[in-house]
């Protein structure tokens, strides 16, 4: 059988994506201004989902001063420090956090996702140790300092968002403006 070589090329670039997709290796999406890198999540790992982002403000975080502060780093972004994350693959982001002036860590922390336009979107966040983070600050208040948040995204809208960290205080809202962009688009 003697097949066009156009459709042989195709053909081969889609058996490359569906092997490679297959393998859960990263993926390239094209969007309207650039292609971008999508970094998969693995089954066990979407398993695991159990909460989701939502425009309602906390309890804990309601009437209650936010201000810029505290030490973090931000880690992985599924599994990566992936730039954009298709809505079914869920959303997993792991850093760490503390308020350095008062040197403890905070026990209700959330992950924030601002959009450009419109309310923000919250989840709460787990802790975690972080025995490397009190080691670097010399600090054994600091051992359960890091964060994790396992979230389905299906609810957000496609765009970009900053990525905030919220820590409760007493009185006050310590928030860690990450400077990353996160592009969450549809399958």
């Amino acid at each position: 059988m003697n097949l066009n070589p156009v459709i042989k090329s195709v053909a081969a670039v889609l058996i490359s994506l569906v092997l490679l997709n297959g393998c859960g290796d990263k993926k390239e999406v094209s969007t309207k201004k650039a292609k971008v890198e999508i970094t998969p999540v693995s089954k066990a790992v979407k398993e695991a989902v159990s909460i989701a982002f939502t425009t309602t403000l906390p309890e804990s975080l309601k009437d209650v001063m936010e201000t810029a502060g505290g030490s973090y780093g931000l880690d992985k972004i599924n599994g990566g420090m992936a730039d954009s994350v298709v809505k079914s693959a869920g959303l997993i982001i792991e850093g760490w956090a503390v308020d350095k002036e008062l040197t403890l860590v905070p026990e209700n922390i959330y992950v924030r996702l601002k959009p450009k336009d419109g309310a923000p979107f919250y989840a709460k966040a787990n802790r975690g140790e972080r025995l490397d983070v009190a080691a670097h600050f010399n600090n054994d208040a600091f051992k359960n300092s890091g964060f994790t948040v396992n979230a389905v995204i299906n609810n957000l809208p496609d765009g970009m968002y900053a990525i905030d960290v919220l820590q409760k205080e007493a009185d006050k809202v310590l928030v860690s403006d990450f400077g990353k962009i996160l592009h969450i688009v549809s399958n």
